[in-house]
């Protein structure tokens, strides 16, 4: 979620006046979007990672004072709105809905689904910024549903939570392209791969959180790209 809102602090960035110009610059750019996950850890996060720690990451290539300056732009540009709505955030919400029948092993299992889904559509860049935030959380948690076995929750009640679903919603005729399986499949199928190599090793090797060691990654990639 937090690397979620790094990435919509970023985008947002650069669609202001100030930001445009960091199109420009691979330097600039990259600059921005480590600041940005920077921005993210540090109120998001209960662990903070310092300057210092993101000038390793960049190895070398920004120094404290310009992370620093490139924080302050960015906040300024955005008026401080650094606490985005999220994919994950709507699918909680909405998830409130299920039936108080359900048994909780299903329950779990549609959780751990929803949530793998959500990460995949934020590794799906083209996605996440042609589609609000609500509009994925419905798509995720309708495509999770289908993935669910009938004989562990029943049809019957799968339809009334999808009704109750897409009342709360607001749910639109034009929602259903995305929510069919010719946009949001394919999305999952080009991304499972990017995403199922564990981070376990990682984590054994020091005191800090999977969201850490996952935002870790994103901003090296940040540089490479």
């Amino acid at each position: 979620e937090t690397a979620e809102i790094s990435m919509s602090c970023f985008d947002r960035f650069l669609a202001t006046s100030q930001g445009r110009d960091y199109l420009l610059n691979q330097y600039d750019f990259q600059l921005a979007s480590i600041t940005c996950l920077y921005i993210a850890i540090k109120v998001h996060e209960p662990m903070e990672l310092g300057m210092k720690t993101i000038c390793e990451l960049s190895r070398g290539k920004y120094v404290v004072a310009q992370i620093s300056r490139m924080e302050k732009e960015i906040l300024i540009s955005l008026q401080w709105k650094v606490n985005p709505p999220t994919i994950e955030s709507f699918v909680q919400h909405y998830l409130m809905l299920l039936p108080s029948s359900l048994p909780a092993p299903v329950r779990g299992l549609l959780l751990d689904a929803t949530q793998y889904l959500s990460e995949l559509s934020t590794v799906d860049y083209d996605l996440f910024i042609s589609y609000k935030p609500s509009v994925i959380g419905l798509a995720v948690v309708e495509y999770a549903l289908k993935k669910i076995d009938n004989a562990q929750f029943s049809s019957s009640l799968k339809n009334k939570f999808i009704k109750n679903l897409r009342v709360v919603s607001g749910f639109s005729p034009s929602l259903e392209y995305i929510l069919h399986e010719s946009v949001f499949c394919p999305v999952v199928m080009k991304n499972t791969r990017k995403t199922t190599r564990s981070f376990t090793e990682t984590l054994k090797s020091g005191c800090i959180s999977e969201s850490i060691c996952m935002l870790t990654e994103y901003c090296q990639y940040a540089l490479t790209t």
